[in-house]
Protein backbone atom coordinates (compact mmCIF):
# COMPACT_ATOMS: atom_id res chain seq x y z
CA UNK A 1 0.00 0.00 0.00
CA UNK A 2 1.28 3.40 -0.57
CA UNK A 3 1.47 6.01 1.60
CA UNK A 4 0.72 9.33 1.18
CA UNK A 5 3.46 12.28 0.77
CA UNK A 6 3.66 13.84 3.55
CA UNK A 7 6.35 16.34 4.52
CA UNK A 8 7.50 15.02 8.27
CA UNK A 9 9.45 17.05 10.24
CA UNK A 10 11.68 15.25 12.84
CA UNK A 11 12.92 17.38 15.96
CA UNK A 12 15.52 15.66 18.31
CA UNK A 13 19.20 16.58 20.36
CA UNK A 14 20.32 13.26 19.58
CA UNK A 15 21.58 11.90 16.34
CA UNK A 16 20.96 8.31 17.45
CA UNK A 17 17.17 8.97 17.51
CA UNK A 18 16.69 10.52 14.64
CA UNK A 19 18.46 8.20 12.40
CA UNK A 20 16.56 5.65 14.05
CA UNK A 21 13.14 7.52 13.82
CA UNK A 22 14.24 7.97 10.34
CA UNK A 23 15.19 4.59 9.00
CA UNK A 24 11.61 3.23 10.41
CA UNK A 25 9.79 5.59 8.80
CA UNK A 26 10.97 4.80 5.28
CA UNK A 27 10.84 1.14 6.01
CA UNK A 28 6.91 2.19 6.34
CA UNK A 29 6.98 4.07 3.14
CA UNK A 30 7.70 7.78 4.02
CA UNK A 31 10.81 9.13 1.87
CA UNK A 32 10.23 13.53 2.56
CA UNK A 33 11.43 13.85 5.82
CA UNK A 34 13.84 16.68 7.25
CA UNK A 35 15.43 16.17 10.31
CA UNK A 36 16.61 18.66 12.69
CA UNK A 37 18.77 18.61 16.05
CA UNK A 38 18.54 22.46 16.84
CA UNK A 39 14.66 23.27 17.78
CA UNK A 40 15.30 27.03 16.60
CA UNK A 41 15.77 25.65 13.27
CA UNK A 42 13.20 23.47 13.19
CA UNK A 43 10.28 26.63 14.14
CA UNK A 44 12.49 28.56 10.98
CA UNK A 45 11.28 25.61 8.67
CA UNK A 46 7.87 25.49 10.53
CA UNK A 47 7.32 29.07 10.24
CA UNK A 48 7.75 28.67 5.95
CA UNK A 49 4.28 26.32 6.28
CA UNK A 50 6.01 23.36 4.42
CA UNK A 51 5.70 20.31 6.74
CA UNK A 52 2.96 17.92 7.19
CA UNK A 53 3.38 16.36 10.69
CA UNK A 54 6.11 17.04 13.26
CA UNK A 55 7.48 13.97 15.20
CA UNK A 56 10.08 15.97 18.20
CA UNK A 57 11.63 14.84 21.67
CA UNK A 58 10.22 16.24 24.77
CA UNK A 59 13.57 17.46 26.22
CA UNK A 60 15.98 19.10 24.06
CA UNK A 61 18.33 21.95 24.99
CA UNK A 62 17.33 25.42 24.47
CA UNK A 63 13.14 24.65 23.64
CA UNK A 64 11.73 21.67 24.85
CA UNK A 65 9.08 19.54 22.60
CA UNK A 66 6.09 21.42 24.25
CA UNK A 67 7.47 24.79 23.32
CA UNK A 68 8.00 24.44 19.90
CA UNK A 69 4.73 23.11 19.34
CA UNK A 70 3.48 26.46 21.71
CA UNK A 71 5.52 28.20 18.55
CA UNK A 72 4.10 26.86 15.93
CA UNK A 73 0.82 26.68 17.25
CA UNK A 74 1.34 30.73 17.91
CA UNK A 75 2.13 31.11 14.37
CA UNK A 76 -0.83 30.11 12.85
CA UNK A 77 0.13 26.29 11.91
CA UNK A 78 -2.43 23.76 13.00
CA UNK A 79 0.53 21.03 11.71
CA UNK A 80 -0.45 17.72 13.73
CA UNK A 81 2.45 17.23 16.34
CA UNK A 82 3.96 13.81 18.11
CA UNK A 83 5.75 14.07 21.30
CA UNK A 84 8.51 11.37 21.06
CA UNK A 85 10.32 11.13 25.06
CA UNK A 86 12.10 8.20 27.02
CA UNK A 87 10.21 10.01 29.85
CA UNK A 88 7.45 7.74 30.10
CA UNK A 89 5.80 9.67 33.63
CA UNK A 90 2.30 10.25 33.42
CA UNK A 91 1.99 14.24 34.50
CA UNK A 92 4.34 14.40 31.09
CA UNK A 93 2.11 12.61 29.43
CA UNK A 94 -0.91 13.92 30.43
CA UNK A 95 0.68 17.80 29.84
CA UNK A 96 1.17 17.01 26.52
CA UNK A 97 -1.77 15.83 25.44
CA UNK A 98 -4.11 18.24 27.42
CA UNK A 99 -1.65 20.80 25.46
CA UNK A 100 -3.26 19.36 22.12
CA UNK A 101 -0.47 17.39 20.74
CA UNK A 102 -2.16 14.40 18.76
CA UNK A 103 0.25 11.27 20.29
CA UNK A 104 2.65 10.97 22.83
CA UNK A 105 5.36 7.70 22.10
CA UNK A 106 7.41 6.53 24.34
CA UNK A 107 11.06 5.83 23.26
CA UNK A 108 12.40 3.56 21.68
CA UNK A 109 10.28 4.17 19.19
CA UNK A 110 9.62 1.05 16.71
CA UNK A 111 7.22 0.41 13.44
CA UNK A 112 4.18 0.05 15.96
CA UNK A 113 4.27 2.88 17.68
CA UNK A 114 4.83 5.78 14.46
Amino acid sequence: MQRPEARIMLVDDERTSLTLMKETLHAIGFTKIVEYSDPNEALERIHRGDVDIIIADLHMPGMTGLELFNASQQLGREIPFIIVSGDSTKSNVIRAIEAGVCNYIVKPVNRDSL
